[in-house]
């Protein structure tokens, strides 16, 4: 049985264009899908949100 593909769609705002335009940008340069290239920008933007919430001043003892 094949598996079945998720499907999200998402709309822009005016103002939101430009991200847009880059992804489109990014995945002609790439040779990449642009949904496999924003699965991994969010991937990594989810990871990235995860390490700042770990390391926080009080965990690292970094003071501002």
């Amino acid at each position: 049985m094949p598996q079945r593909q998720r499907n999200l769609n998402i709309s822009f705002k005016q103002k939101d264009i430009p991200v847009l335009h880059e992804l489109k940008r990014r995945s002609v340069l790439d040779y990449v899908s642009t949904s496999g290239l924003t699965i991994d920008l969010i991937q990594k933007g989810m990871l990235y949100e995860q390490q700042q919430r770990t390391n926080t001043p009080e965990e690292t003892g970094v003071s501002l």
